[in-house]
């Protein structure tokens, strides 16, 4: 079951990290990652960009977590076979650098969230005691290296596709397609960026606004700089609204039913780090 893999939070501060397009939540789920007993090896990265932005003239290009020193270079992994670093407990914080062994680029990334969870990142590159990965912070497709000294490495092989033209969302694991549904995306005014991104945090709503389940991604509303007090954090979340799946109804986000996003947390027991390849 779930609860084997969840860790549970009690939050009694003020909201924060609201995701775009979506009502304000209370956080209070946060799974494991499914560890494979291989050892991690280095995924292909690519040397280009996916079709992601950087942030629009509306949008923040670079909020306080982010720095001019990060580099900004689209860090892609293989989508079927992932490697996925999650911030030690006891560690503050989880200094970026600009090259192995190089200076620190004076970014940190909190640990835990302000979600109260480990901090998850999407590996693109390994060498010896370094990984490159994607940083879940403004501008999109952000990435650094961090000291695998300060991570727990695992993988797993799940990548999720959506495509905008389609208002299709599909969950893979390898070659085999686990789920297939239809999705409700962004609206023209607030359109949902292309782009690679990952699951960063799951959340347990309180209310109507998430449906069942809700998962932060590592991207963020190019449309958007503020929602709901908190920065324009996409998601993919539930929704018991029928009528708003398979439309441009929302500021960003994508709204699957409440039977798929619980299907994805109670049957598979996803973990976090999954690729989510956002395509039109």
């Amino acid at each position: 079951m779930l609860h084997r893999f969840v860790i549970a939070f009690l939050v009694a501060s003020v909201l924060v990290g609201t995701l775009g397009g979506c009502s304000a939540s209370s956080p209070r789920l946060a799974p494991g990652p499914t560890v494979s007993t291989a050892p991690p090896t280095a995924p292909t990265v690519s040397s280009s960009t996916t079709g992601g932005t950087t942030g629009s003239s509306s949008a923040s290009s670079g909020s306080a977590s982010a720095s001019s020193a990060t580099t900004s270079t689209s860090a892609v992994p293989d989508l079927s076979r992932s490697i996925v670093a999650t911030a030690k407990a006891g560690i503050s914080q989880v200094a970026v650098f600009g090259s192995p062994k190089g200076t620190a680029t004076g970014q940190v990334v909190a640990n835990p969230n302000e979600y109260g969870q480990p901090q998850v990142f999407l590996v693109a590159e390994q060498r010896p005691g370094w990984l490159r990965v994607a940083l879940p912070i403004r501008p999109n497709n952000s990435s650094g290296w961090i000291k695998e000294a300060d991570v727990t490495v695992s993988q797993h092989q799940y990548h999720i596709e959506v495509s905008l033209s389609g208002h299709r969302f599909q969950l893979f694991q390898g070659s085999e397609r686990l789920l297939d549904a239809p999705a409700g995306i962004g609206t023209t005014d607030t359109p949902t960026p292309g782009g690679v991104y990952y699951t960063w945090v799951l959340i347990d709503p309180t209310n109507s606004g998430y449906g069942a389940y809700a998962y932060g991604l590592s991207g963020f509303s190019d449309k958007l700089s503020r929602f709901a007090g908190a920065d324009a954090r996409l998601g993919i979340h539930g929704t018991d609204d029928a009528s708003s799946i398979g439309r441009d109804v929302s500021r960003g986000c994508i709204r699957i039913s409440d039977a798929t996003v619980t299907r994805m947390v109670d049957d598979l027991e996803l973990p976090l780090g999954i690729p989510v390849d956002i395509s039109a």
